[in-house]
């Protein structure tokens, strides 16, 4: 049994305890695709997802210790949530999905664009060019295995390197604050207020160093300061970076706000909005032996968001 483990460990790179740098290859991502439709769209207790995996129909394909390895892979790779006793699933996408055609391969890509490991980063050169003495054997293995044509493996991994690229990162941000500055002025100019919707300014042209991204006015005349934070990532969650400076504005600034944009095939759309207090909790502590945080990775489920735009109602309405 233990030759037969580590055959697998080597041909299809199902090693569990590797770091976030290991392949998921095609036995674990089938593991996993069982998993995530044993937790479904709701919130299932451990234990309860533990106990169904004997009474799966994998029919000896998949064994009850890869269904376990991959439970926790995918809760180490933040693909699937834990709130207390309960899992529940960080993606988009519908777990039923995962029976389709190809779905292993959909679901690494979603892994690769959550994890961004470096071998990615390195191999897909920010999504430009196509290095291949960047992947390590073990990942060549895996991807030769699961996308049969070379071109077709060499586009997914361009496809996923541009998702990180720093050029990538700059068009999303850019397209979310216009996307963000027509709403605004959308919604000044049907609510009566159309000579409101012209004082709506893009402050990030003039400085990045304010802490916002737009100042929009209320009717009663006071100022709305807007940071935008844009994603295409595909997780439930919304994930974004935070620089200290945004950080310290927003907790100090009653009229700050973090507004978040989600991008997808099908264009960008608001997600929901937050204020300086609400983030506290959710940045690192800062100490005397770490030293002080610059910038931090910040995760916000959609349930902690006001729905839609700061309002351009009175102050505190």
């Amino acid at each position: 049994m233990r030759e037969t483990w580590r055959h697998y460990s080597l041909i299809y790179g199902v090693k569990m305890n590797s770091g976030p740098e290991s392949i998921w290859g095609p036995r674990q991502l089938r593991a996993a695709i069982w998993v995530l439709r044993t937790i479904g769209d709701g919130r299932v207790p451990f234990n309860t997802v533990e106990e169904s995996f004997p009474k799966l129909p994998v029919g000896g394909v998949i064994g009850l210790g890869e269904l376990q390895s991959a439970l926790h892979a995918l809760l180490r790779d933040g693909i699937i949530g834990r709130d207390g006793d309960n899992l529940w699933i960080d993606l988009e996408i519908r777990p039923d999905s995962f029976l389709e055609l190809g779905s292993e391969v959909e679901l690494l890509g979603v892994i690769l664009e959550r994890t961004n490991p470096l071998w990615l980063r390195l191999a897909s050169s920010d999504g430009v060019e196509f290095r291949p003495e960047y992947l390590p054997s073990h990942v060549e293995q895996c991807l030769h295995v699961l996308i049969l044509d070379s071109a077709k493996r060499e586009e997914f991994l361009l496809s996923r390197g541009r998702i990180f690229s720093s050029e990538e990162t700059k068009r999303i941000g850019e397209e979310g604050e216009v996307l963000v500055m027509e709403e605004l002025k959308t919604d000044l100019f049907y609510s009566g207020h159309s000579e409101l919707a012209g004082k709506v300014i893009k402050v990030s042209e003039i400085s990045d160093e304010l802490g916002y991204d737009i100042t929009a006015p209320r009717i009663d005349g006071s100022t709305r300061r807007i940071e935008v934070k844009s994603s295409a990532n595909r997780s439930k969650s919304f994930v974004f970076y935070l620089s200290r400076n945004e950080f310290e504005v927003g907790i100090r600034d009653v009229d700050w706000s973090l507004v978040a944009v989600r991008f997808s095939e099908l264009g960008g759309y608001v997600v929901g909005w937050v204020d300086g207090k609400a983030l506290e909790k959710l940045v690192p502590i800062d100490r005397p032996e770490a030293g002080v945080w610059t910038a931090t990775k910040v995760s916000i489920q959609p349930q902690f968001l006001n729905q839609g735009l700061p309002t351009a109602g009175a102050k505190g309405r």
